[in-house]
């Protein structure tokens, strides 16, 4: 085993560490040690950052974990001190167990890990390599601004592919688009008729309606990575104040926008932030101010069960009958609404089917009758654009006459999929039944944009030579304005 290490290799182990790690990486044989297993035992000494992580899995404060770095019943262990820095490393070889007490990580996590970094530092590798392009990333994101609902299955890639620098920028991309939406609304819904003049105006509006649920899915689409960025957020202390939450404010409030396209990419943004998201979504529902926002929390919840099955048992509490807001609590509509939900969330929905292509098939004819395009109702199921053609179909999630079982499929099916399987390819977009922009359409989307809320302004007050609102009968300048 000797051959294979080379002393120029010592270079790439801490100072530190370097007699104890040196020392037993060498003196291995391939009987207690494999050649693979000592250099994934390297690998883990050389970045502690990724065995800090490995270990932080352990609950507890012991001081030394062990990271399995093979298979077997007693594999070779390495042996970490668990600190805010890792100061030793010690490598067990096969058969070798280590101290009594000590946790053990096992090698199917320590692996997973691995191949998680691996993977982290090969996205990244390619983000960096696309981002040397600037022109054509400026035109990839004029493109996703202008592309609507028509936004292709390859440019959602390469966006993807540049999350690592651009997610941030993604997020500032959905909160400008959604603030425009909401501002844009109202006058939308003051036209009568709808001249040429404006019409590039509401295809505006329309194209930024989407982009609200492109982009808020880029900024997702890395999972607990991307919401990481939440925590770096500067949030300004009066917002703070009243209690501005990130999470909430540009990942849940664009469901308010209700229309299927845009909920259905939020709903898979949620799942992707897993338990992060959980508390905030307990918390929207709690203080739901109505059955339609209890049901929006709901959907979320069921997305990110379908995603993260170790916490399945606990949110299929959370949307029982029992979580219900107080004034729907003795609304028979509203239990068994919340019944199906539990039966979602657990996944009996797809037993009670003969297989999953027949639940699709059922959804797509439910709502064929609701498509403008006669196209539309022949979905085919079982091909690689079916989720495409679901993610497609109009339904309104603030809507309390949708069937609730068909909009949790609908969430069920989006959220458990790659990102990308919700767009279309460029090769079927002139044939997909993709909502088309229309004046009156737009009409129609803008009227389930909830109203912007009020800004709160200051009180009148009186000039400085009137007579203060005291009453004194003094100026105001010499009375409460004198300060």
């Amino acid at each position: 085993m000797s051959d294979d290490w080379d002393d120029d290799d010592d270079d790439d182990i801490p100072e530190e560490w370097r007699g104890d790690a040196h020392a037993l990486l060498r003196a291995g044989d391939e009987d207690r040690v494999s050649v693979v297993e000592a250099e994934r035992a390297r690998r883990l000494i050389c970045d502690s950052a990724l065995a800090s992580a490995i270990a932080a899995e352990v609950p507890g404060d012991a001081e030394r974990v062990a990271l399995a770095v093979g298979e077997g019943l007693l594999p070779p262990h390495l042996i970490v001190g668990r600190a805010e820095r890792l100061y030793k490393a010690t490598l067990l070889g096969r058969d070798m167990a280590p101290r009594p007490g000590t946790p053990i990580v096992p090698f199917d996590r320590v692996r997973m890990h691995i191949e998680r970094a691996d993977l982290h530092a090969e996205r990244n590798a390619t983000a960096r390599e696309l981002w040397r392009d600037r022109p054509s990333v400026r035109h990839l994101l004029e493109r996703c601004d202008g592309a609507g609902a028509r936004l292709s299955r390859e440019d959602f890639e390469d966006l993807a592919a540049l999350a690592p620098i651009l997610e941030g920028k993604y997020l500032d991309k959905a909160s400008e688009a959604f603030g425009k939406v909401l501002r844009a609304a109202p006058h939308i819904l003051r036209l009568k008729r709808f001249p040429s003049s404006i019409e590039h105006k509401l295809l505006a509006f329309w194209n930024r309606f989407h982009a609200v649920g492109n982009y808020t899915l880029l900024a997702a689409v890395r999972g607990k990575e991307s919401f990481a960025l939440l925590d770096k957020i500067h949030v300004d202390p009066k917002l703070k104040a009243v209690g501005f939450d990130p999470l909430r404010h540009l990942f849940f409030q664009p469901l308010m926008l209700g229309q299927s396209y845009v909920a259905l990419r939020v709903f898979a943004a949620l799942a992707r932030a897993g338990e992060a998201a959980v508390p905030m979504i307990k918390r929207q529902m709690a203080e739901a101010p109505s059955m339609m926002h209890w049901l929006l929390g709901a959907y979320a919840l069921i997305a990110v069960g379908r995603r993260k099955r170790s916490i399945r048992a606990e949110l299929c509490k959370a949307v029982g009958p029992a979580r219900l807001p107080l004034a729907f609590r003795d609304s028979p509509t509203a239990i068994d609404a919340a019944k199906l939900l539990q039966v979602m969330m657990d996944g009996s929905w797809a037993e009670r089917e003969e297989d999953a292509d027949a639940a699709m098939r059922n959804l797509a004819e439910c709502y064929a009758r609701d498509v403008r395009d006669e196209h539309a109702a022949k979905v085919v199921i079982g091909d690689e654009l079916s989720v495409a053609r679901l993610a497609a179909t109009p339904a309104n999630f603030r809507s309390l006459q949708q069937d609730v079982g068909q909009l949790s499929t609908m969430v069920l099916i989006c959220s458990e999929v790659p990102a990308e399987e919700l767009y279309f390819p460029s090769s079927a977009l002139a044939s997909a039944t993709v909502p088309a922009f229309s004046p009156e359409l737009t009409q129609e989307y803008a009227q389930i944009v909830p109203p912007p809320a009020e800004p709160v302004r200051a009180a009148n007050k009186p000039g400085r030579n009137e007579l203060c609102a005291c009453g004194s009968g003094k100026k105001y300048k010499h009375c409460h304005g004198a300060n």
